[in-house]
């Protein structure tokens, strides 16, 4: 629900069939925000370059909505969720009236910190994350951002915080931030914001405590995954999405280090000791890859996967020539339906898997070293006799 002194609702709303309206009174006096041309770059208004006289068209309105939203510190977003900008919500503290395709919340000028974190908060990726997750349909833009929406979406006053301190400091930083940008002349603003962005995106994970792996699955959602929910068209071209074409060289990097962090955290949890060593290898077609881990006794030299690039060659290139046999095509969904293969062999894992970014993503690397690790202790467990 709304705070008990906070206000939510729309904006005015125009007459319409059956119900001519009032007179527009009041309304007249302030400036107007169309909802075409709120900042998308930007989580502070640039008030000189939106705002415009009331408009002539509409003497009458059928609904005035809530006059005490017209000015104040508020937070107000369009309807409508991208899936690769978010949510567009932005903050201001200038009178001006909107129409009812705006929504805002809006509070008392002891709120100003907080209702400034709540724009960082719908402006992060954390949001962005958690509208893609609550979408009924992700195959295109969400057409609606109810209130209600916004109200279900997780929030925890300061006080209630589990660490009340960490989170009176996060609101001091992003206020801070927050006067910069105001402070930052008309028409700077974007640049400005541009600069200061991550700050506020780290500061709202901040505030709501994620871990690594927690910030990692919320990054690669927003940055990696979002872009490929919606082809730009139907062009074969385009239906390529990013996930499906080949990971770059910084792609499998950050898998292999994730994986073996991930591999390494899980030995350290069970009390285990010993080396973990995590490399790659790849077929001559770029079809396939194997993650190659490699487990060793403490005190002693990995047995590192190169030496046995050998027989991780073979070992894929069987994979590799099995799939060409049967005329299966590189971007088949036959291909990207592939399961992974997991090969123990004394002391090395392989575990290969299609060459496609959706395999090789940080998520995938947390993904897999859960699952080998389940796979290890369900191999390690006694067979109860019958």
């Amino acid at each position: 629900q709304c705070e008990r002194a906070w206000r939510c609702n729309s904006g005015w709303v125009a007459p319409y069939k059956g119900y001519p309206g009032t007179d527009a009174g009041d309304l007249r006096k302030l400036p107007f925000l169309d909802a075409h041309v709120i900042p998308a770059t930007n989580v502070v208004l640039d008030e000189q370059l939106a705002l415009t006289p009331y408009p002539a068209a509409f003497p009458n309105v059928a609904f005035f909505g809530e006059r005490d939203l017209y000015r104040g510190p508020r937070v107000l977003w369009p309807d409508g969720v991208n899936p690769e900008l978010g949510v567009k919500a932005f903050y201001s503290e200038a009178p001006f009236t909107f129409r009812h395709s705006l929504k805002a919340i809006g509070g008392r000028e002891e709120d100003r910190a907080l209702l400034q974190f709540l724009a960082a908060y719908l402006r992060s990726s954390l949001a962005h994350y958690l509208m893609i997750l609550r979408s009924h349909t992700v195959a295109g833009e969400r057409p609606k951002l109810h209130i209600s929406d916004l109200m279900a979406m997780p929030f925890v006053r300061p006080e209630r915080h589990p660490e009340p301190d960490l989170a009176l400091t996060v609101l001091t930083q992003v206020s801070r931030i927050f006067r910069i940008l105001q402070e930052t002349p008309e028409g700077f603003r974007d640049s400005a914001y541009a600069q200061h962005r991550g700050k506020l995106d780290a500061l709202v994970l901040d505030y709501f405590q994620l871990t690594d792996d927690d910030r990692i699955l919320v990054k690669e959602m927003v940055e990696r995954v979002a872009p490929s929910i919606q082809p730009s068209s139907t062009q074969p071209s385009d239906l390529l999405t990013p996930l499906l074409r080949r990971p770059t060289a910084e792609d499998l990097e950050a898998y292999r280090r994730t994986l073996q962090g991930s591999l390494e955290a899980w030995r350290d949890a069970a009390g285990g000791s010993g080396t973990i060593d995590v490399t790659l290898a790849f077929d001559q077609q770029n079809l396939l890859a194997a993650a190659i881990i490699s487990l060793d006794e403490p005190q002693t030299t990995p047995a590192r996967a190169s030496v046995h690039e050998a027989g991780a060659d073979e070992l894929i290139g069987t994979l590799s020539q099995s799939l060409t046999s049967h005329a299966v095509s590189v971007d088949s969904a036959v291909m990207m339906a592939l399961p992974h293969v997991t090969v123990a062999s004394g002391r090395l894992i392989h575990l290969v898997k299609p060459l496609r970014t959706r395999f090789w993503l940080q998520r995938a690397a947390l993904v897999d070293a859960d699952r080998l690790v389940q796979q290890i202790r369900a191999a390690a467990k006694p067979v109860e006799a019958g």
